[in-house]
């Protein structure tokens, strides 16, 4: 199954070991979900699990952003005419479109 993981998710996949959102990026890692991309979405998935004040271990997040660089799905979005609550979840919904993906 396709899916676009939502910044949120990787977030709280990365900081709660054993939740829910953690064992949707275990899924992605070993293979079960292939995570599709584009390159707006590793840019916001770089600058927010940086963040000091998240302290994700800084291992955590090299591992995570060289999976998604190196195996996840890199998507041509087509964009969107659509006005959204919050515009920075558009490229995460173009993505979702474009790769017939489910967005998390």
């Amino acid at each position: 199954m396709k899916v676009v993981l939502d910044t949120n998710v990787v977030v709280s996949g990365l900081l709660t070991h054993g939740g829910v959102c953690a064992g949707i990026i275990d899924q992605v890692r070993t293979g079960a979900f292939q995570l599709c991309i584009n390159g707006q979405i590793v840019a916001e998935y770089t600058e927010v699990i940086r963040r000091p004040e998240l302290a994700i271990p800084s291992g955590a997040v090299s591992d995570f952003l060289d999976f998604v660089r190196h195996r996840a799905e890199r998507v041509d979005a087509t964009l969107l005419d659509v006005a959204l609550p919050d515009e920075s979840d558009l490229p995460f919904l173009e993505v979702a479109i474009a790769a017939e993906a489910v967005l998390v």
